[in-house]
């Protein structure tokens, strides 16, 4: 009977641990776990679509802040191209007619970047970090 002993000391230790100075259970406590990072907010994303031929141009300008997270979205109904982003080095992959390129990016450098498209040699819109 004397092995038994420790095995029912236990429970008893455990509620005489979970108890405050009344004598009531503390079922309100609660463990804070301080090696979990708070992730924070998610940045908010600068999105903007260029359709070339419809809105495409020198004149088509997105000013964003440093840092900023921007996504842009290419389409070339017509015909098949090729778009890259200067300065940034971003795409320069064959785009099929009427697929959609995709860029996203955080905007760490300043400037005036030219997209561009290498099958016509056109600029298709100017991105502006400041």
């Amino acid at each position: 009977m004397k092995r038994l002993t420790p095995l029912f000391a236990i429970p008893i230790l455990l509620v005489a641990c979970g108890s405050n100075d009344a004598g009531e259970t503390a079922s309100e406590d609660v463990v804070v776990d301080d090696s979990i990072e708070s992730v924070g907010e998610m940045p908010e994303v600068t999105e903007f679509k260029v359709v070339v031929g419809e809105n495409s141009g020198p004149d088509q300008t997105l000013t964003v802040a440093q840092g900023s997270t921007v996504r842009l979205f290419f389409v070339n109904p017509n015909e098949d191209d090729e778009i890259h982003l200067h300065g940034y080095d971003l795409g320069g992959s064959e785009l099929p007619a009427g697929e959609e390129a995709i860029f996203e990016f955080v905007a760490d450098e300043t400037g005036s970047f030219d997209v561009e498209s290498h099958v016509t040699g056109e600029v298709l819109m100017v991105l502006v970090v400041e």
